[in-house]
């Protein structure tokens, strides 16, 4: 079993040989692979929201439900507009050498306050 502080070393070591630049552009690359891994889930969900628009059923809904219905159908519409803004961004700033500047945690925080 190896020593946790052998394993500590080697760690800091790693961290300290990569700088700035590849730290950003990795963790970038992650978080846009954790994006995509998303957006299947979500377009699945908005599919079968909109199927459940043209069942029978539909029309046995009262206003509270329908109101409802709407609201999800919007928030997830919403929500899948959020998941792709920054791999398309990111697929229009990739030429011009703009990545380091872009952090999808500031996409993020700009559509939770937009007044900043």
């Amino acid at each position: 079993m190896a020593d946790p502080e052998q394993a500590q070393e080697r760690v800091g070591d790693e961290e300290s040989q990569e700088d700035l630049k590849e730290r950003l552009e990795r963790e970038h690359g992650e978080l846009l692979e954790e994006l995509r891994s998303l957006i299947p889930g979500a377009e699945v969900l908005f599919g079968f929201l909109l199927a459940i628009r043209f069942t029978g059923q539909f029309g046995d809904l009262t206003t509270t439900q329908r109101y409802v219905y709407y609201v999800t159908l919007l928030s997830t519409a919403v929500a899948l507009v959020f998941l792709l803004a920054p791999a398309a961004y990111h697929r229009i700033r990739f030429r011009t050498g703009d990545r380091s500047t872009w952090c999808a945690r500031e996409i993020a925080r700009r559509s939770q306050d937009p007044a900043q």
